[in-house]
């Protein structure tokens, strides 16, 4: 049995707080015989686990004592002020949990060690609101698409000149791996430069999101194009997702893991007075989570807008958004 003890004791019965509350306690060490003390920290943070890769960070940390500890029980008082989040969250693949954490840093011994959890929440009565947000796409000039289109293709045609010269010369294994780097480089060069090439018709795009009220359950999105006239546009529409997302493991053996919480989607209309600019209102659950971003862990408020083009690339983007509780007015 261990001869040496330390426990953490708050002043408040209830372990869950708000931001702005003062956590108050005594961290209490207990020796039975003389010990030398490296330190005695106490740290103030949060955590995350579930399904994804660990992440912490540390609010808070106080170095108690350092020194030469005497037989007998003694006390150490600490206060913290919580912080404006994160909050405390039990989901599907996501968990976030807050602890206060202490140990004795002995040199040449087991450090006896004591973790406290504590619960962190908004504000009470305070809801998710969103503050107004303008995401300008500004459009390259044809030409700049032009030339970086015509270097990815032409490194792909001579990617497929190697692989189809390599069947003949150095085997069937050589000429798949140039294939395969091939549909690589196309796949993603096509990736990176869809919005680019769909901008050559839609000019500079702007997206807006309105501000979101403490309250309003209403997501508001504006879109202004700069196409041409005769640039025929068959649909813009938007999706707002709230999701959580998880990534396990590292390197090339890495797990994404998502769980949706909220889906809506509809299409924008367009504005009887300008045919540039298009809107919509989408409805959202009341008391949906605030968004979280962490080391492999996240949760998120994405919205994505898709324009299709007629006879063209279409564009896609996705935004993510950033609620901050508070409360009604």
């Amino acid at each position: 049995m261990s001869n040496r003890s330390i426990w953490i004791a708050l002043d408040e019965s209830n372990a869950a707080f708000r931001p702005g509350d003062e956590l108050r306690g005594k961290v209490h060490v207990s020796l039975e015989k003389e010990s030398t003390i490296d330190s005695l920290p106490l740290v103030f943070e949060w955590y995350t686990h579930g399904k994804g890769n660990k992440a912490s960070s540390t609010v808070r940390r106080l170095d108690l004592f350092q020194g030469k500890l005497f037989p007998g029980h003694r006390s150490y008082d600490f206060v913290f002020t919580v912080p404006d989040g994160p909050f405390t969250y039990h989901g599907h693949y996501l968990n976030v949990d807050w602890q206060l954490r202490t140990w004795l840093d002995i040199p040449w011994a087991i450090d006896p060690k004591f973790e406290r959890r504590v619960a962190v929440f908004p504000t009470e009565g305070s809801v998710p609101a969103l503050e107004r947000t303008v995401d300008v796409h500004e459009a390259k000039s044809p030409l700049w698409v032009a030339t970086i289109l015509l270097a990815n293709v032409t490194a792909i045609v001579l990617l497929l000149v190697w692989a189809f010269g390599s069947f003949a010369q150095a085997g069937i294994t050589h000429g798949l791996i140039g294939l395969g780097i091939a549909f690589v480089l196309g796949w993603v060069g096509f990736g990176l430069m869809r919005n680019r090439v769909a901008e050559t018709q839609l000019g500079t795009v702007t997206v807006t999101v309105e501000p979101m009220a403490p309250g309003d359950d209403v997501l508001h999105v504006i879109l202004v194009h700069h196409a041409t006239p005769w640039t025929k546009l068959n649909a813009v529409t938007a999706t707002f997702v709230v999701k959580e997302e998880v990534v396990r493991g590292s390197g090339t053996d890495t797990q994404t893991f998502t769980h949706g919480l909220f889906e809506t989607e509809g299409a924008l209309q367009v504005s009887p007075t300008d045919r540039r600019c298009y809107s919509a209102g989408f409805e959202l659950e009341p008391k949906l989570p605030p968004s979280f971003a962490a080391p492999s862990n996240a949760l998120l408020w994405d919205l994505t807008l898709h324009v299709d083009i007629a006879l063209w690339p279409d564009w896609l983007h996705t935004n993510s958004l950033t609620p901050l509780m508070r409360r009604p007015s």
